[in-house]
């Protein structure tokens, strides 16, 4: 499974991180046509619009940096549904850019791909596809509100990156300025790859070849939205804070004197019933949501889960990270997205779960007599921790449907 140092090799984590997480755009070339080709091929994306719905928002047309309406395909008529494909082909043909949207919700490469970066990342990913003809570019200049990774699957475009007019803008905000000259300018070939920092203004063409490249975008939580949370909880418990500044302040100056007062007086509050360790936990809790569930099998698991005995074998599911904590008399173990608190006397037996990777109920450790352990495995299986499942992916096909 592609992780962050499989995307980004041969360049570690750490470095990333040190030198250009947020920084400065960074470039990997690797003559490695078939590096990303697990992930989305074209015939991979021959296969999905074949057995697709032609339909918003899965699927976007642009062309010169303009959008064209999806209900502008098709001749309209009782059927038109049905010649959808063949008028976004056509689309195609005349130049425009194929734009797969959120294709990790229905791609399952990529959604395992997004699961991985969003624990390492602790933030939301999202993947979209585009594809180009020759000689076209689908987008104009533009810079992104939130960080990119570039992964080239097919044929090549030319690449130009330029600075960034704002540093680390927050969405919503589009003006570009100057460009100025190109900063970088090069040719991404397949299995190649560019990290772009949000603000980063970029264009690409194709040239004499079409092209497939993925769009990872990185939507991590902001300071900012970290904050104002805060802010908000306080506004909603606090009359306070929802009090009209005094009567005529704007045209007095005792009056506006008196608000100056008020002011610090509030954010004197606002800095007491702020408490950064609550930030935080709320900011981690938060951040598991964002993370897209592992649940490769569950619905067989489901029917599995009561001829589940003391010697069935099962597996944890390696791919989740989860966080045990104590809320009073009760263990807590959190993973996607969710609490599921137990009993604290099942601790030491959800300590072994959490340590080990196959295994049977009999097997666990602690206090738990035969039931207790087998009601704690199927209930595990049941809210989707464990699976009986022997392989990740054992009887689970990728999906095609878009």
């Amino acid at each position: 499974m592609f992780d962050l140092a499989r995307l980004i090799h041969p360049v570690d984590p750490a470095t990333f991180e040190r030198e250009y997480w947020e920084q400065k755009p960074l470039v990997v070339a690797r003559n490695d046509p078939r590096y990303y080709h697990d992930l989305l091929s074209l015939a991979d994306v021959d296969r999905i619009l074949a057995v697709s719905s032609i339909r918003s928002p899965g699927i976007r047309i642009v062309h010169a940096g303009d959008d064209i309406p999806l209900s502008r395909l098709g001749d309209g008529g009782l059927f038109a549904t049905f010649s959808m494909l063949e008028a976004l082909y056509a689309e195609y043909r005349s130049g425009s850019t194929i734009v797969l949207e959120v294709l990790d919700e229905r791609w399952k490469p990529l959604m395992r791909l997004c699961q991985s970066l969003a624990a390492e990342f602790s933030a939301g990913i999202q993947v979209n596809a585009y594809l180009t003809p020759p000689s076209s570019s689908g987008l104009d200049t533009h810079f992104d509100t939130h960080d990119v990774f570039v992964l080239q699957t097919h044929g090549s475009k030319h690449w130009r990156l330029f600075g960034s007019p704002i540093r680390l803008p927050r969405k919503g905000l589009r003006e570009t300025g100057e460009l100025g000259d190109p900063l970088q300018e090069f040719d991404l070939y397949p299995g190649d790859m560019i990290y772009i920092p949000r603000g980063y203004l970029h264009d690409a063409v194709t040239r004499g070849s079409s092209s497939l490249h993925l769009t990872v975008g990185i939507l991590p939580m902001l300071w900012a939205d970290v904050l104002r949370g805060a802010v908000d909880s306080i506004i909603a418990r606090d009359s306070r804070f929802r009090e009209s500044l005094p009567f005529g302040f704007a045209r007095s100056e005792a009056k506006s004197k008196e608000a100056e007062v008020r002011a610090g007086e509030l954010l004197a509050i606002l800095r007491e019933e702020t408490d950064s360790a609550s930030l935080i936990a709320d900011a981690t809790a938060e951040a598991l949501r964002a993370q897209p569930p592992f649940l490769d099998g569950h619905l067989l698991d489901l029917e599995m889960e009561p001829r589940i005995e003391l010697e069935t074998e099962v597996r944890r599911r390696t791919e989740i990270i989860p966080h045990l904590t104590l809320e009073g008399e009760n263990v807590c173990l959190q993973f996607h997205g969710k609490k599921v608190l137990m009993p604290s006397d099942v601790q030491p037996a959800l300590r072994f779960i959490t340590a080990a990777s196959q295994f049977t109920a009999a097997q666990l450790t602690g206090e738990l007599d035969d039931e207790g352990k087998l009601n704690l495995v199927r209930r595990l299986v049941r809210e989707g921790f464990l699976t009986t499942r022997q392989k990740p992916q054992d009887e689970i096909p990728a999906t095609t449907s878009a």
